[in-house]
């Protein structure tokens, strides 16, 4: 069950910190925080703090806090399959505690109900997961006797695309196809580096930002069955930045074929 939060005292400090960091630890278990303060704290961290945070609330299991976290996230549009959740190579997430796994459930579905909310579930007591006031219930309901992440995308009638956005609810071949999609980055990374080493460098941005830039694009694109619509869709869903079709269909071309041993 989510843990409350309690208004009360406000974040004044006289540390250095930055004010939005000290508003962040407040999200530690029975901390009082001004409601304000902490939304101007979540609304002012970067991508990073908000990664760094979020992992911290659910290895501490503080299932308030990291749903406060993931519902910032899902402001900014971030999905949870990008907000730095380690589920792809570190056992003790691929293979989470009960507390842990509804930790991620909730984030997944608190996701999907902001982003489809007319969405029509495959079991009609499952419906009631895309109304905010009834999601903790609902995922209690979808986690209960151990059901398995697979279950949870079937009861919730979710397509592949859908799955492709999340950090737990996927069915097992879509989970380990986006597992296999991941071990190919480091080689997506290497053909991009290459690629752009091997030119005379006139753009005005720094090489590293541009070969992370490409790799993020590579990593959509692949998602988004190199559809440029749907990739420039997860490029704004993993980076929080918007691009146009044009933008991916010119892009597209120069990324590299990669298959999963080193080129």
């Amino acid at each position: 069950m989510l843990a409350p939060f309690t208004e009360g005292a406000g974040l004044a400090s006289t540390s250095p910190i930055p004010a939005h960091r000290v508003a962040l630890d407040t999200l530690e278990s029975g901390t009082d925080y001004r409601e304000e303060a902490l939304k101007q704290a979540l609304s002012k961290a970067s991508l990073g703090e908000l990664k760094r945070s979020l992992q911290k609330q659910a290895e501490s299991l503080n299932e308030g806090a990291a749903m406060r976290l993931s519902q910032e996230f899902t402001r900014r549009g971030i999905a949870p399959a990008f907000r730095g959740i380690p589920v792809r190579g570190d056992p003790w997430w691929r293979h989470p505690t009960e507390e842990v796994n509804f930790i991620l459930v909730c984030a997944d579905i608190e996701w999907l109900a902001s982003r489809y909310p007319s969405h029509t579930t495959a079991w009609k007591r499952a419906q009631t997961a895309f109304d905010p006031k009834k999601l903790e219930a609902t995922a209690n309901y979808l986690c209960w006797n151990g059901r398995e992440p697979g279950q949870i995308a079937i009861a919730l009638g979710l397509s592949v695309d859908q799955q492709r956005q999340l950090a737990r609810v996927q069915f097992t071949n879509v989970r380990r196809w986006v597992d296999q999609l991941h071990e190919r980055l480091p080689f997506a990374e290497s053909a991009i580096r290459r690629e752009v080493e091997s030119r005379p460098w006139k753009s005005k941005d720094p090489m590293e930002f541009t070969i992370k830039r490409r790799l993020a694009l590579w990593h959509c694109a692949k998602l988004a069955d190199d559809k440029p619509q749907r990739t420039a869709d997860f490029y704004k869903m993993q980076t929080g930045e918007s691009i146009t079709r044009g933008i991916v269909a010119v892009q597209l071309v120069k990324l590299p074929t990669v298959r999963r041993s080193p080129l």
